[in-house]
């Protein structure tokens, strides 16, 4: 979500933040923890701004009486943003989010997101995928680093064509039965799933 402190006042009667150079201009946002206990709370440009420089802490309890869980203020692989991990906590607790303006003297518009990163996809390194020849004619070959599990093949209609149950890091893929043309392959591997597009001739 994209949102701003512009407008925004200094929160009084809870614990101070303890980073981030906290002058007041807050903005408050709650989560509620998923059933794992681990929640990732990040800030990030909006609108292709750069240069809101925010500072997060993340806090317990109710609006009379919070604790303080953590705070962060350049935690983020993006310029100044912020990014805060909490593990082990009660599924259905919720947590309350903190933002602000290191020093309070710059608005700027900025997304928060709210994310467990444990069921983050993982993810497929195209550099160490191989598939040739392409075009082909009759066997596509198919190799990466990691075992491939299944490999699928899908005309232009979204019709599968033809499948392949795998457990190894390099295949093959008899191509010979399908008609010239172009289709869409499937490597799935370790639940990640690269598509490439594949011309039959």
């Amino acid at each position: 979500m994209e949102a701003t402190t512009g407008g925004a006042t200094g929160t009084a009667g809870v614990p101070a933040p303890g980073c981030g150079s906290y002058l007041g201009g807050d903005v408050w946002y709650s989560v509620v923890v998923p059933s794992t206990g681990n929640l990732t709370v990040e800030t990030g440009p909006a609108q292709g701004i750069t240069t809101f420089d925010s500072a997060i802490a993340l806090y317990s309890g109710d609006c009379g009486s919070m604790t303080l869980i953590s705070c962060d203020d350049d935690g983020a692989a993006t310029d100044a943003f912020s990014k805060l991990t909490v593990s082990n906590r009660t599924p259905g607790e919720v947590i309350y989010i903190r933002v602000w303006e290191y020093s309070n003297d710059n608005v700027a518009p900025f997304s928060l997101s709210a994310y467990d990163a444990s069921l983050t996809a993982p993810g497929f390194d195209a550099d160490s995928f191989l598939a040739y020849p392409n075009p082909v004619t009759t066997v596509l070959n198919l190799s990466y680093t990691k075992n491939i599990s299944n490999v699928a093949v899908f005309n232009l209609l979204g019709q599968q064509v033809l499948a392949k149950a795998v457990s190894a890091t390099a295949t093959q893929m008899d191509m010979t039965p399908l008609a010239a043309g172009t289709y869409l392959v499937k490597v799935t591997v370790d639940g990640a799933v690269k598509t490439l597009k594949v011309v039959k001739q």
